[in-house]
């Protein structure tokens, strides 16, 4: 399993979207996915948009024998806690490099992370569910950042995902 994404302050986002909505119909395409469209010509000028527009990208990469081998074989999910999906542990994975970059960038911590997410996912609950944990929990220099988890569907968002395969004022934007 493969997650990637771009983080970008929310005014990064709408310079972003007027480049990218241009570029895209400039090639004629109506989205982009890197799997349909790894050969279009776009793809190379997907990258440098994104590159030139936004804060930094993201992957996270599980193979699923070594999510059966060392994260769910040892078998020890005993009493209330329960492990993660693959997509829910490559989230975790996304969410702990980000909240380490923001930290490293930014010397006030007041910001806020909000998360966007492809919907129509088959675990597309989990970083929801994720982001809500670790909220109950309040671990300091974690839960005071975190805000919400919003949807949107696969051709609205998905082209900063397949790009790596995503604080206007103060709001950092991870898409994932």
């Amino acid at each position: 399993m493969i997650m990637a994404g771009y983080t970008a302050r929310l005014n990064q986002c709408s310079r972003f979207d007027l480049k990218w909505n241009k570029a895209l119909r400039k090639a004629g395409l109506e989205y982009f996915h890197a799997k349909e469209h790894w050969n279009h010509p776009f793809a190379v000028k997907a990258v440098k948009i994104a590159d030139d527009n936004l804060l930094f990208g993201l992957v996270a990469k599980l193979s699923e024998d070594d999510y059966k081998k060392f994260y769910r074989g040892g078998g020890g999910w005993g009493g209330k806690a329960q492990p993660d999906s693959m997509y829910g542990l490559c989230f975790r994975y996304c969410l702990s490099f980000i909240l380490q970059q923001a930290f490293l960038e930014r010397s006030e911590k007041d910001f806020i992370l909000n998360f966007i997410v492809e919907e129509e996912h088959p675990n597309e609950g989990a970083p929801a569910e994720i982001v809500s944990q670790l909220k109950r929990k309040r671990i300091s220099d974690v839960s005071g950042y975190l805000r919400c988890i919003g949807w949107k569907n696969k051709g609205a968002y998905r082209r900063l995902t397949d790009l790596r395969s995503a604080h206007g004022m103060r709001r950092l934007a991870p898409f994932l």
